[in-house]
């Protein structure tokens, strides 16, 4: 389950950002997760939840945001979602298409409590 060093890895990141800020905790993490990413939302959600604890970020709420697969079609002008599983542009079927979205895998943002116990 490579979810697992995900969840590692935005651990470290989710560390690094609170360490900048001066915070002591973690409330809140937001993680982008394109349909293209080859990772399942719900296994690096269990990860995550394993392995927070003794971090700062121990209490955190992962939200996962599921990004659809957005294609551009050269042939047509089409632009909109399609589904991973199909080849070519949803409108005329040409291939190939562009993807415009549906990539990613990236922390969005952090939310973190200072010393003075408001969020950030």
């Amino acid at each position: 389950m490579h979810e697992a060093s995900i969840a590692e890895a935005l651990l470290e990141q989710i560390a690094e950002a609170a360490l900048r800020h001066g915070a002591r905790r973690v409330v809140g993490a937001r993680v982008a997760v394109g349909a293209l990413s080859a990772v399942e939302p719900q296994a690096l959600a269990f990860a995550f939840e394993v392995m927070r604890a003794g971090t700062v970020a121990a209490a955190c709420e992962l939200v996962i945001e599921e990004r659809p697969l957005v294609v551009s079609c050269a042939a047509c002008g089409h632009s909109g979602p399609q589904d991973p599983r199909e080849p070519g542009c949803p409108r005329c079927q040409a291939v190939p298409v562009s993807v415009v979205s549906g990539r990613e895998l990236c922390l969005v943002s952090v939310d973190v409590e200072d010393d003075d116990a408001r969020a950030t």
